[in-house]
C-alpha cells in the first residue's frame, strides 16, 4: 500500500503543493495552480527558516510521507508532514502512521509524538507504538481472537521500551518516548471499531460534512494519556460508515484547525471524492497562521460499488 515516488522533472513540485489564490483575504480556494501550499485562513507571514534544509534528529523520519490503496470496498489514504517549528527548530517529525491490509478489512494506527521536553525521543515511540499496534491487530484479525485493547496497550508499551535501543543513542526511559496512539480496525461491510490513548481524533465525512466521531478528546496537555504506561486509560469505540463516506483520523496538528469552519469546509471539499496520493498529501499542507504541529491523516472511504 505504499505509494511510489513520483518521479521526471516535475515531480518535486508537485509533492510540494499548490497555491490557491487568497479571495477577499480569507484565502478561500478556487483552483489548484503549481507553486507553494495553499493558504486557508489568515496567511502566516513568511520567513527564510520555514524553507530552510535543516538537519533532523538520529531518527529516520522524513519531513512528509503518503501512501495510499485499495482493499475492496476500502480506498485509504494517508500523508503525514512536519509543521513548521520543526523548519525553524530542525529535529524530526513527530507524527507517524501505518496501515496494515488484514482479513475483511484494513487496520489503520495515528500516534502523536508529546511535545513535552522529557520526551525527547517521542519521534521514535511514535513509529514504534504505530507499527506495533498495527501487526498486533492485523494478527489478531487474522486467526481471529477477541481483541482486549488494555492488552494491547501493554503488550506495545513492552515493545516500545524494549526495541527504542535499536534508534536511540543516549539513555532512555518510559518518559521519554511518550506518544498518543489511536487505532482503527475498518472492515470492507464499513463497521469500524477501535481504541484511543490520548488526544488523537478522529472525523467521519459524509453529505453531512465533517462530524466528529469516536469518544470526545478532552484534558489538558499536561494530561494528556500516552504509550508506554497508561493503558489504563484507553478509550474504546465502534461505528459504521455509510456507502460512500469516510473515517479520517488525525492527530492534533491537523484536528485543531479542523475545528475552525474555513479548514473543515476546505477538507470536506477536497475528501468528498478520494484524491490521488499526491492531492492527499497536498491538502494537509495548507498553511495557516498561528499552526505549526506537525500533522497526519489517514482517511478511509467505503465505497460498496468499488468492491462489487
Amino acid at each position: 500500500m505504499t505509494a511510489s515516488p513520483p518521479s521526471g522533472p516535475g515531480a518535486i513540485r508537485r509533492v510540494l503543493g499548490y497555491l490557491l489564490p487568497p479571495v477577499g483575504g480569507r484565502g478561500e480556494p478556487t483552483a489548484r495552480t503549481v507553486g507553494r501550499p495553499m493558504t486557508v485562513g489568515e496567511p502566516i507571514v513568511q520567513s527564510p527558516e520555514d524553507d530552510a534544509l535543516t538537519v533532523t534528529s538520529w531518527v529516520t523520519q522524513p519531513r512528509m510521507s503518503a501512501d495510499g490503496g485499495t482493499l475492496g470496498t476500502l480506498t485509504v489514504r494517508a500523508a503525514s508532514v512536519s509543521g513548521r517549528r520543526h523548519a525553524r527548530q530542525g529535529g524530526s517529525r513527530e507524527d507517524a502512521y501505518a496501515i496494515s491490509p488484514a482479513t475483511d478489512g484494513v487496520v489503520v494506527a495515528v500516534a502523536d509524538g508529546v511535545g513535552d521536553p522529557s520526551a525527547r525521543f517521542s519521534a521514535v515511540g511514535a513509529q514504534l507504538a504505530a507499527v506495533e499496534a498495527c501487526r498486533l491487530i492485523a494478527n489478531c484479525l487474522d486467526r481471529p481472537q477477541t481483541i482486549d485493547a488494555d492488552e494491547v496497550c501493554r503488550v506495545i508499551s513492552t515493545s516500545m521500551t524494549q526495541q527504542a535501543g535499536r534508534f536511540v543513542p543516549d539513555e532512555y526511559d518510559a518518559r521519554s518516548l511518550a506518544t498518543t496512539l489511536t487505532v482503527v480496525w475498518i472492515s470492507t461491510g464499513g463497521e469500524y471499531a477501535g481504541f484511543r490513548v490520548g488526544d488523537g481524533e478522529m472525523f467521519e465525512i459524509g453529505q453531512g460534512g465533517l462530524v466528529s466521531a469516536g469518544p470526545p478528546a478532552g484534558g489538558s496537555f499536561t494530561e494528556t494519556a500516552a504509550l508506554p504506561g497508561s493503558w489504563t486509560t484507553v478509550e474504546t469505540f465502534e461505528g459504521r460508515l455509510q456507502p460512500r463516506t469516510a473515517l479520517v483520523v488525525v492527530t492534533d496538528g491537523l484536528s485543531v484547525p479542523m475545528r475552525s469552519p474555513d479548514v473543515a469546509t476546505h477538507l470536506t471539499r477536497r475528501w468528498h471524492e478520494v484524491p490521488t496520493i499526491v492531492e492527499f498529501l497536498d491538502d494537509i499542507s495548507f498553511e495557516r497562521r498561528g499552526e505549526s504541529d506537525d500533522r497526519t491523516a489517514v482517511c478511509v472511504w467505503f465505497l460498496p460499488e468499488a468492491g462489487a
